[in-house]
């Protein structure tokens, strides 16, 4: 157990996290940060249409363009790695 601990703690706080897809109007580091602490979202609709046509990439689409799309919120969980490790 403390060996994931130590795993997922070097992973979590010493590597790259997480990267997120973006647009160079925001420095990388900025957007990156933001995505680690707060949820993020994939539009489930988006999945079954045609990437490169309807959609840029499949989970992502324009989320306010209809009112009716199944939206799925995925967390990140930062506390993870200190629960293995006090156990």
């Amino acid at each position: 157990l403390v060996t994931f601990s130590i795993a997922v703690t070097t992973r979590q706080y010493v590597g790259n996290p997480i990267d997120c897809v973006h647009t160079r109007d925001i420095p990388e580091d900025v957007l990156n940060t933001y995505c680690w602490i707060h949820s993020t979202y994939t539009v489930v609709d988006a999945f079954m249409k045609k990437q490169g046509q309807e959609v840029p990439f499949p989970g992502v689409d324009n989320s306010q363009r209809s009112g009716a799309l199944t939206i799925r919120h995925t967390k990140y969980y930062q506390w993870v790695a200190f629960t293995l490790f006090f156990q």
